[in-house]
């Protein structure tokens, strides 16, 4: 899986995480362990994850903005860049490896498969006296 993130960005989201899992144990005074967590690590990786989250949701906005007037056919992607690259362009330079794999994508099927187009039962009578 590829990540959205720079290497250098990466590593230290992986350094956060590797921090946020060191534990400390503490022993109480009836000798029971509590196991504690680095609460500030922790709490960083969080905001990370938090500020990722809202420039995704920014980006998923700025293209559903663009598309809304093309009856869902959507916007060809060298005519977003055109019209909507001036907001997109921040985005492109924090996460640039998440925007070259979109561009690797685009033109390329979602889906395909094979399905019947419809099927109907009937249990109280023979269907066969209906088709022509």
């Amino acid at each position: 899986m590829m990540s959205i993130l720079t290497a250098k960005e990466q590593a230290a989201v992986d350094a956060e995480r590797e921090a946020a899992v060191k534990v400390k144990i503490e022993i109480d005074d009836g000798g029971t362990p509590h196991w504690r967590h680095d609460a500030p690590a922790e709490a960083k990786l969080t905001e990370r994850k938090a500020e990722i989250h809202r420039d995704l949701a920014a980006v998923s906005k700025i293209i559903e903005a663009a598309e809304a007037g093309t009856a869902g056919l959507g916007l060809a992607w060298d005519d977003l860049w055109a019209q909507f690259g001036d907001e997109l362009n921040p985005y492109r330079k924090k996460y640039p490896q998440l925007f070259d794999m979109a561009d690797k994508l685009v033109g390329r099927l979602k889906s395909y498969g094979k399905h019947a187009a419809g099927v109907v039962i009937s249990t109280d009578r023979p269907l066969t006296g209906w088709l022509r």
